[in-house]
This record gives C-alpha cells, sequence and structure tokens, in this order.
C-alpha cells in the first residue's frame, strides 16, 4: 500500500474522513475505472474515422442483404418441398380410394 497525499475542498475531506479505507478504496477505484472507460471513448471519438464508419455500415449492409437473400432460399426451398409433400400424400390418398373402391367391387 502507498500513502496518497490530496488537496480536497474542506466539505470533501469530511466526507472523506468519516469512510473506512476499504470503502474509500472501492470508491477510488470505481471512479477511476469510471473516468479510464470515458477517457477511451473521448480518445476513440477524436481519432474515429468517418471512413472507417462507412465502410463498415457498408460492411454490415452487405451482410443483412446476404443473410436475407439465404432466408428467401430457404423460404423457397421450404414451400417448394411443402407443395411436393402435398402431391406426394394427395397421390397416395386417390391410389387408397382406388384400391378401396376396386377391392369393394
Amino acid at each position: 500500500m502507498v500513502t496518497v497525499t490530496l488537496k480536497v475542498p474542506d466539505e470533501l475531506a469530511d466526507k472523506l474522513h468519516t469512510l473506512d479505507p476499504a470503502t474509500l478504496t472501492d470508491i477510488l477505484q470505481r471512479g477511476l475505472a469510471q473516468y479510464e472507460a470515458e477517457q477511451g471513448l473521448d480518445t476513440y471519438l477524436l481519432h474515429m474515422q468517418t471512413d472507417d464508419v462507412v465502410a463498415a455500415t457498408h460492411k454490415a449492409k452487405e451482410r443483412s442483404h446476404v443473410i436475407i437473400e439465404d432466408q428467401g432460399f430457404a423460404a423457397v426451398a421450404l414451400l417448394f418441398t411443402d407443395l411436393l409433400a402435398e402431391a406426394v400424400q394427395s397421390t397416395q390418398e386417390k391410389r387408397m380410394v382406388r384400391e378401396t373402391v376396386v377391392s369393394a367391387s
């Protein structure tokens, strides 16, 4: 552990004196983590290029089009399969009706 001396306003010093060391350490750690996260975002936003955003948006758009096309092909394939299954079932039912009529005669 290292001792750190800070100059703070009197009101804040009075509040800090009431805290136990573990609580104060926890508050400082959370505050620093939040500060670092905000600084990281600010730094990123300063260096971010609009070309990067446009390129990422274009890439995401292309991927979504591929997914939509794949879903369209899958939907058509399911429709075709369903129609084929209905045709086979209908043919089998007609055959059974004919066989029943022929055997009843």
